[in-house]
C-alpha cells in the first residue's frame, strides 16, 4: 500500500468481497478452562449458513472488527461528500466570471 494511493480507492477495494452483514459478536466459554472466545458472526440474510471468524478474547477488536465495514462506507461518504463540497467551494468565486459577473 502506497501513500500515494488515494485513501478513497484504497477503501474501496477494502470492501470489494466484505460480507454485507450484519456483523455481530457471540461469545463462547470452554467448560474446562473457563476460558472466553469471541466470534465475529456475519448473518447473510441471503444465505443459509453463517460466516464465522474467531477473534480469540480479545473483545475490543472484536467490536472494531464488527463495525469496521459499515464504518468504512459512513467514512468514505463522507470524505467524499467534503471532498464534493470542497470543490464547489474552490470554483464559487469563478462561477460569476464565466456568466459575465464581475
Amino acid at each position: 500500500m502506497t501513500p500515494e494511493r488515494d485513501v478513497c480507492d484504497r477503501a474501496r477495494q477494502a470492501l470489494e468481497g466484505v460480507t454485507p452483514g450484519p456483523w455481530e459478536i457471540e461469545s463462547h466459554t470452554d467448560m474446562m478452562t473457563r476460558e472466553t472466545d469471541y466470534w465475529l458472526v456475519e448473518i447473510a440474510r441471503w444465505r443459509s449458513y453463517r460466516n464465522n471468524v474467531n477473534v480469540g478474547a480479545d473483545l475490543p477488536l472484536a467490536e472494531f472488527i464488527a463495525a469496521a465495514p459499515e464504518l468504512i462506507r459512513d467514512l468514505l461518504a463522507e470524505v467524499e461528500r467534503l471532498r464534493a463540497n470542497q470543490r464547489v467551494e474552490m470554483v464559487e468565486p469563478y462561477l460569476g466570471k464565466c456568466k459575465g459577473g464581475q
